[in-house]
């Protein structure tokens, strides 16, 4: 569906609730979250959730290079409930909201992270 269509659909016929709801089930129906379980350092690639478990030692998950990252989002998360924590780390010197590393330290911690081509944003955590 193209933006305009969508636009004129709203304009024409549908309430703004019935209009999110069409683009919620076409998003849905076209397209899966992916999900990669890991228990050790870890470079991001093409999945969309990345379900840490850090029971059997601390590790580091780094995003990819900001360069090459614009539009990727990722959330990341702890699963276990140990006391290692899992790190978020930019590539290199890459920031994520100003600072280089972003820890999880206590389980079902996560943070969901945007690139915009320049840096790394947090956009949803707990």
């Amino acid at each position: 569906m193209s933006d305009t269509t969508f636009y004129t659909t709203i304009a024409a016929t549908d309430t703004l609730s019935e209009s999110r709801a069409t683009m919620n089930a076409n998003w849905g129906a076209s397209r899966k979250l992916t999900t990669a379980a890991k228990t050790t350092t870890y470079t991001a690639a093409d999945e969309d959730v990345i379900l840490c478990d850090a029971s059997g030692g601390a590790f580091s998950v780094t995003l990819p290079a900001v360069a090459s990252s614009a539009g990727q989002v990722y959330t990341i998360k702890k699963t276990d409930s140990g006391g290692n924590a899992v790190t978020i780390d930019g590539d290199g010197s890459e920031t994520i909201d100003g600072a280089t590393t972003k820890a999880l330290a206590s389980q079902y911690k996560y943070a969901t992270v945007a690139c915009d081509g320049a840096v790394w944003w947090i956009i949803a955590d707990n």
